[in-house]
């Protein structure tokens, strides 16, 4: 049996700062998608680095259209806040991270992997035009413990009317690449 290899984070980080693509740390830490994905999430709940900082390097995205666990689309972090309201019950509020052409990352609504849920988004501050209706499966989620327990989604859109669509693609343009 191979033992574990242990690979410094702040080198790890350095390479990502850098500006080195997922395929060339893939080969240079010889590690796998799996492993891959495993320091990614490390490096986000150790707080090393931030998801706006994985969301703004597009070179984490080149050559990597085969391995499942990346985006096809890259996320946008939301500028504005966005409130979003589970439509099954009201009562449960959450608020929008960010965004993508194909879906939304939820903070604050307990779901769980699977689930298809209708929500109602309310862009602030509050003007015409301000809110939309969509639904969206829940593709990933975990729950943060920092500093309390919030659970955290990532919502596939699976409907979505003509004229909702357009406040979304709104919400798209306006959101950063942070």
């Amino acid at each position: 049996m191979e033992a574990r290899r242990q690979i410094r984070g702040s080198d790890f980080i350095g390479d990502i700062r850098a500006g080195m693509a997922v395929l060339q740390l893939m080969q240079k830490y010889r590690i796998s998608p799996g492993g891959l994905r495993r320091i990614f999430r490390k490096i986000l709940e150790a707080e090393a680095m931030c998801k706006g900082e994985f969301a703004g390097r597009k070179n984490l995205y080149e050559g990597a259209a085969g391995l499942k666990y990346l985006r096809r689309t890259p996320r946008k972090l939301v500028n504005d806040p966005v409130w979003l309201y589970d439509g099954g019950d009201p009562f449960k509020e959450g608020r929008l991270l960010d965004v993508s052409d194909t879906g939304v990352c939820v903070e604050g609504i307990k779901t769980r992997m699977g689930e298809l849920k209708s929500f109602i988004a309310r862009i602030q501050p509050s003007g015409r035009n301000s809110s939309f209706v969509f639904e969206g499966r829940c593709r990933w989620v975990r729950k943060e413990r920092q500093p309390t327990e919030k659970f955290v989604a990532g919502f596939e859109i699976t409907s979505i009317s003509p004229i909702e669509q357009k406040v979304f693609q709104k919400l798209l343009e306006k959101a950063g690449n942070n």
